[in-house]
């Protein structure tokens, strides 16, 4: 059985190299996963975005066996 569910999770953008996820930011909404980056920092979301953070949906998928 396949079960799928669409989540926000903070993914950083850098000026080089490739994006990449943090795996444990994974919220229901985007302002639990922002909020919770933000906490897990102790830097303010204006600070964030300009060092390359965005919060994105994403599309969790999971196989029940």
């Amino acid at each position: 059985m396949k079960y799928e569910e669409i989540a926000w999770v903070p993914m950083c953008v850098p000026a080089k190299g490739e994006p990449w996820f943090w795996p444990r930011g994974i919220r229901e909404t985007q302002k639990e996963a922002r909020a919770n980056f933000v906490e897990h920092c102790s830097m303010e979301w204006k600070a964030l975005r300009i060092e390359g953070w965005r919060i994105v949906r994403v599309k969790l998928t999971a196989e029940i066996h």
